[in-house]
């Protein structure tokens, strides 16, 4: 059985003629659609969203950054102030200015020990470096679809919902 669309009733078609059309040019302004296929625009797009992607990856490769600082100016002090402090108050043992030595340090040593609980910067840190990691391995991937020529990549539809469903995860899931 013979379909409509069959090159013998319909000799001008080809299997991709709509996608040559002046409507579907790459030089026209259309925004990115699901349907497209593989065209300028799409590719424009996709490297677009390989910059936001890297930008988002370095802000958190930043925040991680960050955070660790936080953590090692808290946890540095917490470290280092019992020890500081348990060898001075044996010196001024005699004195009446070892208890406020021992309260100031032991206060100090707290408040230290605290913020860095409270704010938990080593888990933010690690969070961040894991979202950064995964945003390069979503640009990994667009790259590689990119590289690939045409008729080897994943279908524009396919691969555009793929890469929209893995974004909208990772946004909705960030720290």
């Amino acid at each position: 059985m013979e379909y409509i669309g069959d090159s013998k009733y319909n000799p001008d078609h080809t299997p991709d003629s709509k996608f040559t059309s002046p409507e579907y040019s790459s030089d026209s302004k259309m925004t990115p659609d699901q349907c497209d296929p593989w065209t300028r625009s799409i590719e424009e797009h996709l490297r677009n969203v390989i910059e936001d992607l890297k930008k988002a990856q370095k802000d958190h490769e930043r925040l991680s950054e960050d955070n660790e600082r936080y953590d090692a100016y808290l946890r540095l002090p917490s470290l280092l102030l019992p020890c500081i402090y348990g060898a001075i108050i044996p010196v001024l043992s005699d004195n009446r200015l070892s208890t406020v030595v021992s309260t100031t340090g032991f206060v100090m040593t707290g408040m230290c020990t605290i913020t860095c609980s409270y704010f938990q910067f080593q888990s933010k840190a690690k969070d961040h470096s894991i979202f950064a990691n995964k945003h390069s391995e979503i640009i990994r991937e667009i790259e590689g679809e990119l590289i690939k020529r045409k008729e080897f990549r994943t279908n524009a539809d396919v691969f555009c919902t793929y890469l929209r469903l893995k974004i909208d995860n990772l946004t909705s899931s960030r720290p």
